[in-house]
């Protein structure tokens, strides 16, 4: 009889869930990477258990020894700085530890410890910030408060940086890794000097120090924060590489910090916080890896930024010597260039030429040397060439000298006009004209101290500062030729506001007193104009009063002497009790 019940069906096979084929090869392949790494730089579970430990005590808050050395590197960086001495800064690179619990944050990144994480972090923010306030202290106790090459060349940071960073953390993590007996982080003099984590600070403090300077602090602080995040990304590729986040690893890692972490201060902190549930792994592998790219990515703008920026000027600076090369060779090859400036700013280029010419030259000559570099460049150019004399000039002149017969004196006028031949363009190149423009200038010449005092009157809501006063005076000593020229400022508010009483026919006393200071600022400065804003509903005189405008007009053309044809009276949205007066300058003829 023949069986008619079904056979059962096979049982499924249980097979485990694996990647696709292309994750799981590249998974494989970094797999044997990092172990092909991890055994040509001699670092075994053995001496990793060592490195953690090397890193942890890297990352001590309460060792005095550390702040010392932290005390020490920032005053000496700060001195060398102020200084402008390469040496001493060198030294304070040399002494700083504090690549120690930087490097130490890229390891727990790499691990996902967090209690190292926070250990080494809070380490960080305390030396950077004990740093800068102990720089800004010896700034404010000194009397330099001009800005040298040393503190300028470190405000203006660029991809470079950054590479220089990343690649000091690689070569940082890997000498831990490789430390041998003794080795540490503060004993890699190479890396100390490439990454100059202590120069940055010492700016920032300095920037703090003479009055919150802040273009200094924010460029001396993106340099930091440049390092810090390189540093840190590098080095957790390297822990990476070598793997030391492996079960066998963290286990016997886990095994060491049973015994030590239960006696450290932030560890008994810690557990008496919402924090203490972090403690141990935090986040996965691929979001700590992504954190990192994403502080790295946003200090990278910036840095790009500035890059372009400084290309884009270094080729302006080749187009306008390609092209006056090409005009001097083709039309005036006998010419010898004494002095070039080239002066880029957003909208426009300034180009200043002195030269020994062989012969005059020509008006057309020069709109055409400008008109070309214009086109090249894209931007409008000026263009100014400034003739030593030509060679039978100077020929003439030598044959003279021989003459017995006095040659006459010059006279004032002349000098004087010889005198503003030579300023004007040095002014015109150094100074910043459109944040600041000039209302007037004056010079003085001491016999005594054998020097020349240039005072320069400006229209500026807010004073120039010690940054911008010291980057003029280095610019107009340099096309002046001289270093015995002293630079006075004086500030103008360029916008006045007046009160007047509803509905009153006369000026008050406390309208007059600044009506009087700017009668006083027009007589000084003709070029000066002023323009008078009042609320456009004044201008109809309700109740018979006469408009606040018109009484400002009249009180500066009849008290103050003031012409009237360099008035001008405009409605403006302001209340009706308050006149604005603004002081301006007509664009050159």
């Amino acid at each position: 009889m023949t069986d008619s019940t079904p056979s059962p069906e096979p049982s499924p096979k249980l097979t485990r869930t694996e990647p696709s084929r292309p994750g799981y090869a590249a998974m494989r392949t970094i797999n044997l990477l990092r172990r092909t790494f991890a055994r040509l730089l001699q670092v075994d579970d053995e001496r990793k258990l060592e490195i953690y430990k090397t890193v942890f005590r890297n990352a001590e808050i309460a060792d005095l020894n550390y702040w010392l050395e932290i005390l020490f590197a920032i005053g000496i960086a700060t001195l060398g700085l102020i200084m402008n001495s390469p040496a001493i800064v060198i030294g304070a690179m040399l002494l700083s530890p504090l690549m120690g619990p930087i490097i130490a944050s890229g390891l727990a990144v790499a691990l996902g410890d967090f209690y190292l994480g926070i250990r080494a972090l809070l380490n960080v923010v305390l030396s950077s910030f004990g740093s800068i306030l102990l720089a800004a202290l010896i700034t404010w106790m000194l009397p330099f408060r001009s800005p040298t090459n040393e503190i300028l060349s470190r405000v203006q940071p660029t991809l470079l940086d950054l590479a220089v960073a990343v690649m000091s953390g690689m070569i940082g993590a890997i000498v831990v890794c490789r430390g041998g007996q003794g080795g540490g982080v503060t004993a890699i003099p190479g890396v100390a000097v490439a990454v100059a984590l202590m120069p940055p600070l010492g700016v920032v403090g300095f920037g703090v120090g003479i009055g919150w300077e802040w273009p200094i602090i924010r460029g001396g602080g993106l340099l930091y924060l440049t390092n810090l995040v390189a540093i840190i990304f590098s080095s957790f590729l390297v822990f990476f590489s070598v793997r030391m986040d492996t079960a066998s690893v963290r286990r016997r890692i886990n095994e060491w910090l049973e015994t030590t972490e239960k006696d450290e201060r932030l560890f008994e902190a810690i557990q008496h916080t919402p924090l203490r549930g972090l403690l141990g792994r935090v986040g996965t592998l691929p979001r700590r890896i992504a954190a990192l790219l994403i502080f790295l990515v946003l200090v990278a703008v910036p840095l790009g930024r500035t890059l372009n920026q400084l290309r884009e000027e270094a080729n302006i600076r080749r187009i306008v010597l390609d092209e006056l090369n090409r005009t001097l060779r083709g039309e005036y090859p006998e010419t010898e260039i004494v002095h070039q400036e080239i002066e880029i700013h957003p909208s426009h280029v300034r180009v200043g030429i002195t030269a020994l010419f062989s012969q005059r030259f020509a008006e057309d000559s020069r709109v055409r040397l400008r008109e070309r570099i214009s086109s090249r460049i894209g931007r409008p150019v000026q263009l100014s060439l400034y003739e030593v004399a030509t060679r039978d000039e100077l020929h003439a002149l030598a044959s003279a000298t021989g003459s017995r017969v006095a040659a006459p004196v010059e006279s004032f006028d002349v000098f004087r006009e010889r005198l503003w031949e030579r300023l004007q363009p040095a002014l015109a190149t150094a100074w910043p004209v459109e944040h600041a423009p000039l209302a007037g200038y004056a010079v003085e010449l001491s016999s005594e101290a054998g020097e020349i005092v240039l005072q320069l009157t400006y229209l500026a809501e807010q004073e120039l500062g010690p940054l911008g006063e010291q980057a003029v005076a280095r610019s107009l000593r340099e096309r002046l030729g001289s270093d015995r020229i002293t630079l006075r400022l004086e500030r103008i508010a360029p916008t006045w506001d007046i009160a007047l009483p509803s509905r009153s026919r006369t000026l008050a006393p406390a309208a007059r007193q600044p009506l009087n200071a700017l009668s006083e600022i027009l007589q000084r400065f003709p070029r000066l104009r002023c323009v008078v804003l009042a609320a456009s509903d004044a201008a109809d005189g309700r109740d018979g009063s006469p408009p606040g405008a018109e009484l400002v007009h009249r009180y500066l053309v009849e008290q103050g002497k003031i012409a009237a044809e360099r008035i001008e009276l405009r409605p403006g949205s302001l209340p009706a009790d308050r006149v604005r007066v603004q002081l301006v300058l007509p664009p050159p003829q």
